[in-house]
């Protein structure tokens, strides 16, 4: 049925939509989630006293074009998000983006930043305050939507409300816009600006493997990190995943320091292990005698994929500190070792010694 192109795979029927975005303004809301019929339906048409745009933009094909930087009025109702105003912008390039919404009643009103998937990227939604705000960072070039909802108040009297919408060019929002400088090809959202590594898998040298944030000219580098007072032998090379030692069944010995009640700053021992499609889990295991009967040592661990994806972790008092992995996939992963607390009053420079151990289930 050519009207009917989506699968609903919650109920296994077919339907003339799957999100809002396969709608039009004249029937811009898909619903009949509850009946497993999907269909795009009239806006809902609770308010009473609504504004000139009443439910053609309950849904992203009738959203009002904002105007950045400007002040928009217009009402809303409705308990708990049933009334939708949708608004949609573009970015020609890579920008910060920040909302406001202010309101004078006593109604609880939020509001969403989607991109053009619908995807949430930020959200002012914080009960009981007003104005509502939201700050983006680095947001890439595109299509926008912003959706304001009333959260609670009357269900049907529309209240006045005032939306703000500013943007600001940035460095860069995604890797992409990076590619000007080959020395700097990673975008650090954060920042937002292009950097040399933006984490330690963007480091391929053993001899400099761990990414380093250069607070002196708010700069990373690929290096390496000398916090401890004493390490292992492996030392620095191991900070990162180029330099990460084979990780096996058998006990591997390492040392790590870092500052009591805070995971060291840059301080890691990074292992790697394969896992084959008939290899069904992974039991890793860090265990650790705790420095001069002192009980507070905590040595944690992330595990990657060789994306540098983070797929698992364990960070529990216990000690042992340890975790079963299941992976999606086989192929090679990485853990990586950090000592939350080194149980020594040294400021957590003095090296903490562990054993390591990864055991493969069939």
């Amino acid at each position: 049925d050519p009207a009917k192109p989506y699968c609903y795979t919650s109920s296994g029927a077919c339907g003339a939509c799957m999100t809002d975005l396969h709608c039009s303004a004249e029937r811009p809301v898909c619903g009949g989630y509850d009946t497993g019929e999907l269909s795009c339906l009239e806006g809902y048409g609770l308010c009473t006293g609504d504004d000139d745009a009443e439910d053609g933009d309950d849904g992203p094909a009738g959203a009002t074009t904002l105007t950045l930087g400007e002040d928009t009025g217009a009402k809303i109702c409705g308990e708990n998000g049933t009334e939708s105003d949708w608004y949609t912008f573009a970015l020609t390039g890579p920008s910060s983006v920040t909302g406001t919404l202010t309101w004078s009643s006593s109604n609880d009103l939020d509001f969403h930043l989607f991109d053009g998937n619908l995807t949430v990227l930020d959200r002012g939604a914080t009960f009981g305050s007003n104005p509502e705000q939201f700050a983006a960072a680095a947001v890439p070039a595109g299509t926008y939507y912003v959706v304001v909802r009333s959260f609670g108040g009357s269900a049907t009297e529309a209240v006045d409300y005032t939306l703000n919408v500013s943007a600001e060019t940035v460095e860069c929002a995604v890797d992409a816009d990076c590619s000007a400088d080959p020395a700097k090809p990673y975008c650090d959202p954060d920042q937002p600006a292009c950097m040399a590594c933006v984490n330690s898998f963007h480091c391929t040298d053993s001899e400099a493997p761990a990414c380093v944030w250069n607070a002196d000219d708010n700069t990373t580098g690929c290096s390496v990190v000398d916090r401890c007072t004493n390490d292992d032998t492996r030392e620095h090379g191991d900070d990162g995943p180029a330099g990460a030692t084979s990780l096996t069944a058998t006990p591997v010995s390492g040392m790590i320091c870092g500052e009591a009640g805070e995971p060291s700053v840059a301080e890691r021992d990074f292992f790697k292990f394969q896992l084959s499609d008939d290899q069904a889990s992974a039991e890793i295991k860090v265990a650790w005698a705790n420095p001069d009967g002192n009980a507070t040592a905590d040595l944690d661990f992330f595990v990657y994929d060789d994306n540098g994806i983070g797929v698992a972790w364990a960070n529990s008092d216990d000690n042992p500190e340890a975790l079963t992995f299941a992976p999606n996939a086989a192929g090679e992963y990485y853990v990586e070792v950090y000592s939350y607390d080194n149980g020594l009053d040294d400021n957590g420079t003095g090296g903490l010694d562990y054993n390591i151990t990864m055991e493969v289930t069939p």
